[in-house]
């Protein structure tokens, strides 16, 4: 994986070779859930790219760039963030709350069911 973008005024330049584990560390505010929240698709870079494998999940010229801006969608970059705030449905239950990702992604109530008891 690599990034290299500011976000929120934070200026990250990370490079991972497959198997690697990064750990992100510093203080309240220093940018560490802005950065993750970047990768997983729910922030907008001001500028950047960000590639996983071959996939690029922003591609966001820089003001006069002259280029388009390349996003892939959250739900197809194959990455989750679990945020301290697990932000459950709390009028569902738990199996709901599991079936819903699938449920969203057009899969049928019977196999959104079996892949919650599965993953359950």
């Amino acid at each position: 994986m690599a990034a290299a973008s500011a976000v929120r005024g934070v200026d990250v330049d990370l490079r991972l070779e497959a198997g690697e584990t990064l750990a992100l560390l510093g203080p309240n505010g220093a940018g560490k859930s802005s950065v993750l929240a970047m990768l997983a698709g729910l922030l907008r870079p001001d500028s950047g790219t960000a590639t996983l494998g071959d996939d690029v999940l922003f591609d966001v010229p820089g003001a006069g760039a002259g280029r388009a801006t390349r996003w892939l969608p959250p739900h197809r970059r194959g990455i989750a963030l679990l945020a301290q705030d697990a932000l459950l449905f709390p009028h569902l239950s738990v199996r709901a709350n599991v079936e819903f990702a699938p449920r969203s992604a057009g899969v049928s109530r019977g196999e959104a069911r079996a892949s919650a008891d599965e993953w359950l």
